[in-house]
C-alpha cells in the first residue's frame, strides 16, 4: 500500500493485533501444507499399491494420509476461529473510536450527512474495512507462502515443472486478483451509491411514516425504496461480471500447470520412479488451492479502500488529536451533567489524576469548603440523585470547580455564578475574569458568557459593546 493509500489509515483505525494475526496465517499456512501434504503422500501411497508390495511397506504412508487430511480440516477450522476473533475486536475498535471521535469532534461532521448515509458508514463500512483482514490480508500471506513452498518441492524432481507452475501461480496468484481489483473498482462505486439511496430512503419512511401517510407519499416512498433496492442488486451483479475473465483464469492456469507436468514427467520416464513421476502430477492441483480465493480477495481489497475512504471522509481520522484538544480548550455548560456518584468522581471528570487536596483546594476556592465540611463522608459523599441532591447554587459553584481543575488552557464558561446571589457572584466573577484574581491561573486564558458583570468591571463591559478591546 502506497503512503496516500486510505487503505493504511484505516488499519490503523482497525489497531489488529498481530500476534493473533500472525497465528491466523500461520494456521492457514498449516492447513493448506497440509492438504498440499496430503496430495503427496495420496499420489505415493496409491502409485506404491499398484505394485503390491508388503502391506508394512504402505503402513506409514496410510496413517500420514490420515493424518494430513484429519490435521487440515482442523487447522481450518481453528484458523477460521482466530481470523475471524481478529476481525470482530478490530471492528469494534474503529467504530469505539469513530463514535468517540464524532461525539468530541465537529457538530458539523456528523449533522451534514442523512442518517441512512451515517448508519452505512457506521455499519456496512466498518465491516468493509474489517474484512480486509480475513477476506484479502489473510489469503494473500497464506497464498505467497504455500506458492514458495509448492515451486520448491516440484523444483526438486523437475525444474522445468517447476518454472511452468511458478509461471501460472504468477499468472493466477497475480494477473487474476489484479483483473478483478481493477472490476470491482471500476463497479463498486456505483453499487454504493445505490446502497446509499437505499438507506437515505429506507430511514425517511422509517423516520417519518406517520407524517408521510397522512400527505399522501409514503406509498410512494416504499415504492422509492423497493426500486432503489432493485437498481442495487443489478449494479451489484454489473459489478460481478467483468470478474469473469479473473474467476476463469486461475482455472486455466491449472490446467496448463498440470499439462506442464505430464509432459515433464513423460520425458523423465525411466530415469525416475513411477511414484516419484505421480507426485509430479498431482501436486500441482493442490498448489494452486491457495490462489484459488484470491481474486476475490483483490475485490475485497478494492472494496475495503474505499470504504476507509468514506470514513476518513467522515471523521479526519489521520490528524484529529483528542488529547491535544482537550488539553487546549475545554466548555462546560451551565447545565453539564451530575453523576449519581461520589463527590470525588464528579470532579474526576475534568482530570483524572487530580489528588484529593487539589479537589478540596478547587472545592474551597469556589465556596464549598464549608458545605464540604458538613457532610459525613467528605469527598466520598454519594449524590445519590444527581442534580437532584444539590441547589441550584451549590451545583453552579460544583461545576465550577470542575473548570479549575480542568488541564485546558482555554476555559469556556457558560453563565457561572447564575442562581448565586449578588453578593456572592460578585467577587467568584471578579476573581474569573481578572489576572490577580487567584481563582485560575494568569496563563489560562477564560471566557465567560454572562448576562451579568460586577460593577468594579464595567469598564470592560463598555468596551466589549462598542467593540473595542480592553489594553
Amino acid at each position: 500500500m502506497l503512503a496516500s493509500d486510505p487503505l493504511r489509515a484505516g488499519v490503523r483505525l482497525l489497531q489488529p493485533r498481530l500476534p493473533r494475526l500472525l497465528v491466523a496465517i500461520a494456521l492457514g499456512v498449516l492447513s493448506l501444507a497440509s492438504a498440499l501434504a496430503l496430495a503427496g503422500v495420496s499420489a505415493w501411497l496409491i502409485t506404491r499399491a499398484w505394485q503390491m508390495p508388503a502391506v508394512l511397506d504402505l503402513s506409514i504412508a496410510v496413517v500420514a494420509v490420515r493424518t494430513f487430511a484429519i490435521s487440515r480440516g482442523v487447522l481450518h477450522y481453528c484458523e477460521r476461529l482466530a481470523s475471524h476473533d481478529t476481525a470482530l475486536r478490530a471492528a469494534g475498535t474503529a467504530r469505539a473510536q469513530i463514535y468517540q471521535r464524532l461525539a468530541h469532534g465537529p457538530a458539523d461532521v456528523a449533522t451534514r450527512l442523512p442518517s441512512g448515509e451515517l448508519i452505512a458508514r457506521l455499519g456496512a463500512d466498518v465491516d468493509q474495512l474489517a474484512d480486509v483482514l480475513v477476506r484479502a490480508l489473510l489469503p494473500f500471506s497464506v497464498a505467497a507462502v504455500l506458492a514458495v513452498a509448492a515451486v520448491i518441492v516440484v523444483g526438486v524432481i523437475s525444474p522445468q515443472a517447476a518454472a511452468i507452475l511458478a509461471i501460472c501461480l504468477l499468472a493466477a496468484g497475480i494477473l487474476a486478483p489484479w483483473l478483478a481489483s481493477r472490476a470491482a473498482a471500476a463497479q463498486e462505486e456505483v453499487a454504493r451509491q445505490h446502497h446509499s439511496a437505499r438507506d437515505v430512503s429506507a430511514m425517511l419512511v422509517l423516520e417519518h411514516g406517520p407524517e408521510l401517510r397522512v400527505a399522501g407519499r409514503l406509498p410512494h416512498l416504499l415504492a422509492e425504496s423497493q426500486r432503489r433496492q432493485q437498481d442495487w442488486g443489478e449494479a451489484s451483479d454489473a459489478a460481478a461480471r467483468p470478474a469473469a475473465l479473473a474467476e476463469a483464469l486461475p482455472t486455466v492456469a491449472v490446467g496448463v500447470s498440470v499439462l506442464g507436468a505430464v509432459v515433464a514427467a513423460m520425458g523423465m520416464v525411466g530415469t525416475v520412479a513411477p511414484t516419484t513421476l505421480a507426485v509430479l502430477m498431482l501436486l500441482p492441483l493442490s498448489a494452486f488451492e491457495a490462489t484459488t480465493p484470491l481474486p476475490a480477495a483483490a475485490i475485497q481489497l478494492t472494496r475495503s479502500r474505499l470504504a476507509a475512504r468514506r470514513l476518513l471522509d467522515l471523521t479526519p481520522l489521520d490528524t484529529f488529536n483528542e488529547h491535544e484538544l482537550r488539553c487546549a480548550v475545554s466548555f462546560f455548560a451551565e447545565d453539564a451533567h451530575i453523576f449519581a456518584t461520589t463527590i470525588r468522581d464528579n470532579l474526576l471528570v475534568a482530570r483524572g489524576d487530580c489528588a484529593d487536596h487539589e479537589l478540596t483546594a478547587a472545592l474551597r476556592r469556589v465556596g464549598l469548603d464549608a458545605w464540604l465540611t458538613g457532610l459525613p463522608d467528605g469527598l466520598n459523599t454519594v449524590l445519590s440523585a444527581g442534580a437532584q441532591a444539590l441547589s441550584a447554587g451549590q451545583r453552579r459553584r460544583l461545576l465550577l470547580a470542575r473548570a479549575l481543575i480542568s488541564p485546558a488552557r482555554i476555559v469556556l464558561l457558560d453563565e457561572p455564578t447564575e442562581h448565586l446571589d449578588t453578593a456572592d457572584a460578585d467577587p467568584l466573577l471578579t476573581s474569573l475574569l481578572t489576572s490577580d484574581g487567584g481563582l485560575i491561573d494568569a496563563a489560562r486564558t477564560v471566557v465567560v458568557a454572562t448576562h451579568h458583570l460586577p460593577s468594579d468591571l464595567r469598564f470592560l463591559e463598555l468596551r466589549i459593546a462598542t467593540g473595542g478591546y480592553p489594553d
